[in-house]
């Protein structure tokens, strides 16, 4: 028994056209242009950072001890000979900075996106250094004025609680320049950052 042949197919109307050409395989799929740079974003991501020093400040002279001061024949001295509220006050700058400069390289690896690679670290770095003085001048106004209102009508034997500061910080010199702890949210904005950089996908940082 045999099969009835096939009936005729009817010619596609469409087979001639060409049809849309198909990238080869392994081809590098286009990419968008990289933004503009712009010099308002920059400064825009540079004050974001420095502006993180306010609550930074704010928060190391809540968690920091005040110093206990003796009032004696018109001089301050320390009521203790060794107080430990003087590196406790560094040492809560320092904890508190580690993470400030963490959170500062992702808000410039976020706002500055134009300008991420090495202009973006020298940003960061200015911005985090910024961030740090502020935190240290915020922190040692709060509670200042009234200190030096009880200073100035103490009489000798007083004792008083200073507001806490940094031993272990220098700010000097025109330019300015800011040494010791104060320099922390830097140090670690700049490790964070450049981490961040070496795992990016970004055609533009793999060189």
């Amino acid at each position: 028994m045999t099969l009835p042949p096939d009936p005729p197919q009817q010619p596609d109307a469409a087979a001639g056209r060409p049809g849309p050409e198909e990238p080869p395989l392994g081809a590098p799929e286009p990419t968008s242009p990289p933004p503009r740079r712009s010099p308002g974003r920059a400064v825009l991501a540079v004050l974001a950072v420095v502006g993180l020093g306010i609550p930074f400040g704010l928060l190391w002279t809540t968690l920091a001890p005040d110093v206990p001061v003796l009032v004696a024949h018109g001089d301050v001295f320390y009521a203790e000979p060794q107080p430990e509220q003087l590196m406790a006050a560094d040492g809560w700058f320092l904890l508190l900075g580690l993470p400030v400069g963490v959170v500062a390289a992702v808000v410039m690896w976020l706002i500055a996106r134009p300008y991420r690679g090495l202009p973006g670290l020298v940003l960061l770095s200015l911005g985090a250094i910024g961030c740090g003085v502020v935190a240290w001048w915020v922190g040692r106004q709060v509670g200042l004025a009234s200190y030096q209102e009880l200073l100035a009508a103490a009489e000798t034997g007083t004792q008083l609680s200073r507001p806490p500061d940094l031993r272990w910080a220098q700010l000097s010199g025109w330019p300015p320049r800011a040494t010791g702890v104060v320099l922390v949210p830097a140090l670690a904005a700049a490790i964070t950052y450049t981490l961040v950089a070496a795992w990016s996908r970004d055609p533009d940082l793999r060189a």
